[in-house]
C-alpha cells in the first residue's frame, strides 16, 4: 500500500538533514513513511477541518522532528516510532483533551481506526498518532 497525503508535502513529514541529504531522491524519504499514518494525517486534518502542523522549518518555523527522525537524535525514545516512520506528532488548534475524547468515543471515521494503533496520553500540544505491530486490539494508549 501506498499513500501521498493531499494536505502535507514532504518537508512536513521530515526533517531538514533527512530532506537534504535525500533531495534528489525524494521518492526514497517517501517509501520510509507509513502509509497508514500519512492517511491518519489527512483523516484528521479533515475531519477537525483546521490547519494541522507536523513540521514547519522549512518556512522558518522550530518543528523538525514531529516526523520521520533521524537515527541519531537524541530527541525521543532511543527506538522511537518516528525513526522508523510510523508515527507523527500532529499540532492543530483543537484541544488535546478533546481530540483524545473524540478518538475514545469513536467519533473520528472507521478509517482512523485502520489506520491509527497506539496514542501517547501525555502530550499537551500535541496529538502523538503511531502505527505499530502490537497484539492487543484497538488503540494502545501510551506515555510517551
Amino acid at each position: 500500500m501506498s499513500y501521498r497525503p493531499r494536505h502535507f508535502i514532504l518537508q512536513e513529514l521530515v526533517g531538514p538533514q533527512l530532506y537534504a541529504a535525500c533531495a534528489n531522491n525524494p521518492d526514497y524519504l517517501w517509501r520510509k513513511l507509513n502509509a497508514r499514518i500519512l492517511e491518519a494525517a489527512d483523516i484528521v486534518r479533515g475531519f477537525y477541518g483546521v490547519p494541522v502542523i507536523i513540521n514547519n522549518w522549512h518556512n522558518g518555523g522550530r518543528f523538525k522532528e514531529s516526523g520521520l527522525r533521524d537515527m541519531n537524535t537524541t530527541t525521543g525514545a532511543k527506538l522511537s516510532a518516528h525513526k522508523f516512520g510510523l508515527a507523527l506528532d500532529l499540532k492543530l488548534n483543537v484541544p488535546i483533551a478533546k481530540i483524545h475524547e473524540d478518538i475514545k468515543s469513536n467519533r473520528l471515521p472507521i478509517r482512523f481506526y485502520e489506520c491509527v494503533n497506539v496514542v501517547e496520553i501525555n502530550t499537551p500540544t500535541w496529538l502523538h498518532v503511531a502505527f505499530e505491530n502490537h497484539m492487543k486490539g484497538g488503540i494502545m494508549w501510551v506515555r510517551g
